[in-house]
């Protein structure tokens, strides 16, 4: 699903998917593309930058949808699914899986 809020926000910046990714230290504009398609979503980390950046909360931009990486202190708030009874990947906004 697209996200339009990412879309919008960054839009009413004035910037590009290019120049956002430079901003959040991405080589090219591909992850960028990824996460405004909802092919894939941030780490928590990159998120709280792109919130920054964009001046918008990371639950406007991102719906809560944030990706959990392995061995890393970086968790998904993926909202309002139950994600964490049916995909051991995400955790619940609180934190507790």
């Amino acid at each position: 699903m697209k996200n339009e809020n990412l879309v919008m926000a960054r839009q009413e910046k004035g910037l590009t998917q290019e120049e956002l990714a430079k901003m959040l230290g991405y080589k090219g504009k591909q992850t960028i593309a990824n996460w405004e398609s909802g092919y894939a979503y941030p780490t928590l980390n990159k998120a709280i930058e792109a919130s920054e950046i964009l001046e918008k909360s990371v639950s406007f931009l991102f719906s809560y949808k944030v990706q959990k990486i392995s061995n890393e202190s970086k968790f998904c708030m993926k909202g309002g699914q139950n994600c964490s009874e049916t995909n051991p990947n995400f955790v619940k906004s609180s934190g507790k899986k």
